[in-house]
């Protein structure tokens, strides 16, 4: 055994480089036996303190973190990139434990999250953020799911849904069911095949094609399909009076968000099997002026104008045949259109 002919440079720990045909200790890099075992530490603020460089033709990763296990937790693939272990099939950028497990040939997807976007495995250009987000999606694509169990069951096309478990009941993979929806809210189901559909309100039920909801529990009527529906729980299940205004607003000649016109739908009788509507409707100039209210009886519909109670169609006294009768006609029609008189409310 030959004794060496030089003792190491530097000082204790430092890593030995040939300076010149000379040992030397590397001040930037260091080793211990026990802690953290080898430290790089920048000597000024415009040095790199580590470098990796790819083989021109480099195929494995860069680096990998692995277990103590041996399972790589963490990567850098061959083109530089930072990885999450299953993110690494084209383009996909998945972090979190199970996040986007299943990628096969899927790409250019973002997983955020544990088991986000977990089943997705030929789905493109999707966006999943949050714990089980878009857990069964599979092979749909150009969707974005934020919020914890957001679209976990959900599986159809261009889908954009925000909020906690939103979105159960969407299936359907390549367009062939449940596509191009749009819901903002906590627990919004869908029936399968919906398409087309905006919904803004927890636990909105959504059916059909091109409908938009408003309000917590929303839903579409059976049958029913492009159509707008504003619904309000209220406070005290069934009470008269609850109701679900709408008011549509502009901008003045200086202010912004100025009421412009007012429909206020208003139970005159809300037990259900006696259920009766009221409609009212308002211009604004400085305060809501009623224009006219519609009404149901039970039996007909019913209209009052400028604040009048609404009331069914009348009927008018019997044709004239003579000055007397003509005069009586002419003040039965002005008492059916005024107000005072408990008419339509059409003149005072």
């Amino acid at each position: 055994m030959l004794k060496p002919t030089a003792s190491p440079g530097g000082s204790s720990g430092q890593i030995q480089w040939n300076s010149s045909g000379s040992f030397a200790g590397a001040a930037a890099l260091t080793y211990a036996t026990s802690g953290t075992h080898l430290t790089a530490t920048a000597q000024a603020a415009t040095d790199v303190t580590a470098g990796f460089v790819a083989h021109g033709s480099q195929s494995a990763n860069l680096t990998e973190w692995r277990t103590s296990a041996g399972t790589v937790r963490g990567r850098v693939l061959s083109s530089g990139r930072f990885s999450h272990p299953f993110g690494n099939v084209s383009g996909n950028e998945c972090f979190g434990t199970g996040s986007g497990r299943d990628a096969a040939t899927g790409g250019n997807n973002t997983c955020l999250g544990a088991n986000a976007g977990a089943a997705i495995t030929s789905g493109t250009l999707n966006t999943f953020v949050g714990g089980n987000a878009g857990a069964a999606h599979q092979g749909a694509w150009q969707c974005t799911y934020v919020g914890y169990n957001c679209g976990s069951t959900a599986k159809g096309d261009s889908n954009t849904l925000v909020g906690y478990n939103c979105g159960s009941g969407l299936v359907g993979n390549g367009g062939s069911s449940g596509w191009g929806n749009t819901a903002v809210g906590a627990s919004i189901s869908f029936s399968s095949g919906s398409v087309n559909n905006m919904a803004f309100g927890n636990e909105a039920v959504v059916s059909g094609n091109d409908n938009i909801l408003f309000g917590a529990n929303a839903a579409v009527p059976s049958g029913f399909t492009q159509r707008v529906v504003v619904f309000h729980m209220g406070t005290t299940t069934g009470s008269a009076g609850m109701k679900p205004d709408v008011l549509f607003t502009g901008k003045s000649s200086t202010t912004n968000n100025v009421p412009m016109l007012w429909v206020e739908p208003v139970w005159v009788d809300s037990t259900h099997a006696s259920r009766k509507c009221r409609g009212i409707h308002y211009a604004y100039d400085t305060a809501a002026r009623e224009c006219f209210r519609i009404e149901a009886s039970g039996t007909a519909a019913m209209i009052g104008f400028f604040g009048a109670a609404a009331i069914a169609r009348p009927t008018l006294a019997a044709d004239a045949t003579d000055l007397a009768s003509v005069i009586a006609l002419a003040n039965d029609i002005k008492a059916k259109l005024s107000a005072a008189a408990g008419g339509l409310g059409l003149c005072a």
